[in-house]
């Protein structure tokens, strides 16, 4: 029970990197879908 007042803020911490790394991962997705579409059709 000691080491729950550091187990959960480095819990979160951990779950936030992570949800913000699979964030940054599907923006980067679709920036390249974008892209690529562009590329394929620059006249829109």
């Amino acid at each position: 029970m000691e080491y729950l007042p550091v187990l959960i803020p480095a819990g979160i911490i951990v779950i936030g990197a992570i949800v913000h790394i699979e964030v940054s991962i599907a923006i980067l997705r679709t920036d390249v879908k974008w892209i690529k579409r562009y590329l394929n059709n620059p006249k829109g």
